[in-house]
């Protein structure tokens, strides 16, 4: 059920949103904020010589994801804000334009700012609803399915406006923001956790092997192919329907995650694993071909027999340890890339890589450093556990309280 505010009179018309004994009452997003776009962005450099005053581009948003803008890459002068809206802290910015407002990134300003206009600023009247509360509220708004547009994403203020969220009494709503608040920095630990333990991995690498991109240590090198097996996946026809079923996962570049191989949601038929490529436990896959440069070269451990899509290219080891190549390719991104044009899509080709040329260790030392990040993967599965869960009750929490 919908319902509206009305701010004639200070009279407040509202319906009560369905589900749960303590249902709250829904508004228009624009009855508790204002809600109104950035300012244009200023195309001279000189408006940012000797710059002080914050400026939030959707690339600084689009940094965080979800959280807190506590500082940015550009900052304006004075003759640049002479003629600017300054928005001050606690206001939500919600992409509006371009190519990130699909990507539904939510974020509180941690400082007065000045904002670019492909942004909407999301400004609380502090009387009605909390900051913190706003941001949660947000999070489960799928720009893409409330405004399907999609030949140029570009919403209008008063349509975020239109937007409606439940709207508990204050005390309620801080209580909740609390909750989740806390739910969020447990799984931000969790996180950082990750990121020092695969620090620390790195750290043990470069210590062992030196910086494989200059070979310091002047180990033997070696074309890939000469060490590795290279295969490219394929797609088996779509348009037999048969191809496709419930027999093996069929693996594609989302389904590598930090090392692993994800399950897959597409799965093959006996009939399309014929025909498709396919590779066992203790392979590696990496992805070649990628709208973006970034994606190139990612690359993850196949801990089961799966098949893959053509973006990937599997590199089956011949003598050498998987960890030792996975850490290896992670530490060797300007020996993947040199050479590389991106052109309407990212592709480095099976005869490039083949070609790349490594350095290779001797095999002790390559299991000495894999039996140490064996150990460093049991605690990182501790961590990544622990974040799995934490998300999964936040998106309960969201579930519960904004439906």
């Amino acid at each position: 059920m919908s319902g509206k505010m009305s701010g004639k009179g200070g009279v407040l018309a509202l319906t009560q949103r369905r589900g749960g004994a303590e249902a709250a009452e829904m508004v228009r997003l624009g009855e508790v904020c204002c809600v109104i776009a950035g300012n244009s962005a200023p195309q001279d450099e000189r408006y940012f010589e000797s710059g002080c005053y914050p400026f939030v581009r959707t690339s600084d948003v689009g940094a965080i994801h979800f959280g807190v803008v506590k500082d940015t890459r550009d900052k304006l002068n004075a003759h640049a804000i002479a003629k600017m809206r300054l928005f001050r802290k606690g206001s939500v910015l919600f992409p509006k334009s371009g190519a990130s407002t699909f990507l539904n990134h939510r974020v509180l300003l941690g400082i007065d700012a000045y904002v670019s206009s492909h942004l909407a600023v999301i400004t609380p009247f502090e009387e009605h609803i909390d900051s913190k509360y706003l941001l949660h509220s947000l999070v489960p708004v799928d720009t893409q399915v409330i405004f399907p547009n999609t030949d140029y994403p570009s919403l209008k203020a008063s349509d975020i406006a239109d937007l409606e969220i439940p709207l508990p009494p204050l005390p309620e709503q801080k209580r909740i923001a609390a909750t989740l608040d806390r739910i969020c920095e447990l799984k931000k630990n969790a996180e950082v956790r990750l990121a020092k333990l695969d620090l620390l991995v790195k750290s043990r690498f470069v210590e062992m092997f030196g910086d494989p991109t200059i070979n310091a240590k002047l180990w033997p090198t070696f074309k890939l192919d000469e060490r590795c097996s290279i295969t490219t996946g394929n797609t088996p026809s779509r348009y037999d329907e048969t191809n496709y079923g419930e027999f093996i996962e069929w693996v594609k570049s989302d389904n590598l995650v930090d090392g692993r191989v994800t399950h897959a949601t597409e799965l093959l038929s006996e009939k399309g694993y014929a025909i498709s490529r396919h590779v066992n436990a203790g392979s590696l896959l990496m992805t070649c071909i990628a709208g973006s440069i970034n994606s190139i070269g990612n690359c993850s451990i196949v801990d089961r027999e799966v098949a893959f899509n053509q973006q990937l290219n599997a590199l089956t080891p011949r003598i050498d340890n998987p960890l030792y190549l996975l850490w290896m390719f992670k530490l060797s991104r300007p020996i993947l890339l040199k050479g590389f044009n991106l052109c309407l899509k990212g592709i480095l080709s099976k005869s490039h890589l083949a070609a790349k040329v490594f350095p290779f260790p001797p095999l002790a030392l390559q299991r000495e450093f894999a039996a140490f990040v064996e150990k460093v993967e049991k605690l990182k599965e501790s961590a990544r556990r622990s974040a799995e869960r934490l998300d999964v009750l936040y998106r309960a929490k969201l579930q519960e309280h904004f439906g």
